[in-house]
């Protein structure tokens, strides 16, 4: 998905030479303040098993597909985050379309990396892989630019709004979850019904409290 139709044709030529199905998508969004909406949309196009967040600006080498894909199954109803890197950090996670189908997106806000730790965390569904098998380089190419020290500036202001926003969504949607896998180990019939109408409530007052926050 990008914002600027003038690097269509490259990134056509570059995703062309990998030899596996893809589609562009344009919007007139602009901005990682808008990243969540970019990730919202594509999230619903995509038809893989796992959604692995990624950027222009990452560089991922090694055996990442298989570390990644040998997780399938690790949960019966595939339900889970995967945590892709060793440290404390959340960047690049990879979420489950069965995750995105219960609760009907992939984040609220922006800071999704960082919100899907979140939830996962309090369900016991954020899980670690083997990362020796793969490693996951990120330089954003205005650091090299002389700007870093104005670019982490911004972005710890950024992650302390994103941080105070996750600590107040973030149970909302593990409710939505837990209740889900609740309701599908019991196997009640009237489940699909029951979560729907928690997850529109739900979703109502994560928007209000999204619209007050503004």
């Amino acid at each position: 998905k990008i914002d600027d139709l003038s690097l269509s044709e490259q990134l056509y030529c570059c995703v062309k030479k990998l030899g596996c199905n893809f589609s562009i998508y344009y919007d007139s969004m602009t901005g990682y303040e808008n990243s969540h909406h970019y990730f919202n949309a594509l999230s619903k196009q995509a038809h893989g098993n796992l959604l692995f967040l990624s950027s222009d600006d990452m560089v991922v080498k090694g055996d990442w597909f298989n570390v990644f894909v040998e997780t399938r199954n690790k949960f019966k109803d595939n339900i889970y985050v995967i945590n892709t890197r060793s440290d404390h950090w959340t960047l690049y996670p990879v979420v489950s379309k069965e995750w995105i189908n219960v609760l009907g997106y992939l984040s609220p806000g922006l800071g999704s990396d960082t919100w899907l730790r979140d939830v996962a965390s309090i369900i016991d569904r954020y899980i670690s892989v083997d990362y020796r098998r793969f490693s996951i380089d990120h330089e954003h190419p205005l650091i090299a630019k002389g700007i870093a020290k104005r670019i982490r500036k911004v972005r710890k202001r950024l992650r302390k709004g994103m941080t105070a926003y996750s600590y107040k969504t973030a149970p909302l949607a593990a409710n939505i979850l837990r209740e889900h896998l609740r309701l599908a180990n019991e196997q009640v019939d009237e489940a699909s019904r029951h979560l729907r109408t928690r997850y529109e409530d739900l979703r109502e007052r994560v928007m209000r409290m999204r619209k007050a926050a503004s």
